[in-house]
Parts: structure tokens; C-alpha cells; sequence
């Protein structure tokens, strides 16, 4: 996560971030990463290793995303598929469970009930890519979704509230980032699947 958050802290623009992420070979440090997790929930299908080893699904949902970025799209599947694997929700905390249900959906062409409460502020802030997904699901239009999805990026970026970006990837009032790499993400996603449906 460490060239992710340079990337989208020095950058100008997703293109920018990409390039710089590509000459630091990022690609093939995401399909290792993807192989070792094969060869973990092989383990654990198996009994060799406890299904707690999976953890809960926020770096599962990060390099998903990522794997559209960098159109590895197999990588994003198995990804957001691990990310919604039941075992993984019940070590993951309320919202990640609905952002990757949300996402799981979107991919699946079918809708979910999104159940939000008691979200922190930098929660609040990413809720919104949640209609966005929604909407690339129904086939409605995205703009006012993008546009919200804009304001709560512009203003968690100035918010010294949300402290709890820990990876400094999602943009806070104390560690800023340039570029949303959920929101190009997301619409490289909604595209393909648009496109294919």
C-alpha cells in the first residue's frame, strides 16, 4: 500500500499515478500478493489454517480496486469475491461488510440493501461511493452520485477529523492525496460490467 499512497499523494491525475506505479512494478507485486492469498484460503479451505488468518476485507477491497486500475481483471475478481467470502465479513467491521457486499453486487448484476450506521467521519466520507456502485448496478445515471462523490473527497482531504487513514491512501486533513483511486476504480468496473451486460 506504501506505493499507492506515494502515488496518490505525488500525482496529478490516475494516468500519472499508474505510470509511476508500473516503473515500480507494482503489477507483479499484486499478482505475488494474489498468490499468496490463493495458497492462504487454499489452506484454509483445507483445514491446514484457521479461516481467522483472512482477516477482514479493507486490503482486500484497496487491491481489488487496484487490479481494475491496472486492468488486471482476474486479480480484481478474485479480490472482491475474497473480500465478500463470508468468513472474511465477520472479521471485518460494519461498513467494509456493506462496501464489499455493495461491490460484490455490482459485479453479480443484482441489488443490496445497504444497512449504514454509526459511521466514523472517514466512513461518512466514503459511504458515498456506495451509490455510485448502486447506480452502475441499475444502469441509472451517475452524475449526481459523482458529484457527491467529489465533494466528500475535496472536503475529507481538508478535514483534520478523520484520523483514521492509517494507509494514507483515502486522503485526510493531515496526510492529503491527489487523486481518487476508488471513483476511477469504480467507474473502470462499471464500464466493463456495463459494457458486457
Amino acid at each position: 500500500m506504501n506505493y499507492l499512497s506515494i502515488s496518490l499523494a505525488e500525482s496529478e491525475n490516475m494516468e500519472s499515478a499508474l505510470t509511476w506505479m508500473r516503473t515500480r512494478d507494482v503489477p507483479s507485486i499484486l499478482t505475488s500478493y494474489v498468490e499468496n492469498l490463493r495458497a492462504t484460503v487454499s489452506s484454509v479451505e483445507r483445514g491446514a489454517a484457521p479461516a481467522a488468518i483472512l482477516g477482514g476485507n479493507y486490503q482486500y477491497i484497496v487491491f481489488a480496486h487496484l487490479g481494475s486500475l491496472m486492468g488486471e481483471l482476474e486479480h480484481e475478481a478474485f479480490l472482491s469475491s475474497i473480500a465478500a467470502d463470508e468468513r472474511v465479513l465477520s472479521a471485518s467491521t460494519p461498513f467494509w461488510r456493506e462496501y464489499a457486499l455493495t461491490l460484490s453486487c455490482l459485479r453479480e448484476g443484482r441489488a443490496h440493501d445497504v444497512k449504514l450506521e454509526g459511521l466514523n467521519a472517514l466512513e461518512s466520507s466514503l459511504a458515498t461511493y456506495i451509490p455510485l456502485m448502486q447506480d452502475g448496478q441499475a444502469g441509472r445515471d451517475m452524475t449526481s452520485s459523482l458529484t457527491e462523490i467529489d465533494r466528500a473527497f475535496r472536503d475529507r482531504n481538508q478535514d483534520p477529523s478523520v484520523s483514521d487513514d492509517s494507509y494514507e491512501i483515502e486522503g485526510s486533513g493531515s496526510q492529503s492525496v491527489k487523486v481518487d483511486f476508488r471513483k476511477a476504480a469504480l467507474l473502470i468496473l462499471i464500464g466493463r460490467l456495463q459494457s458486457t451486460r
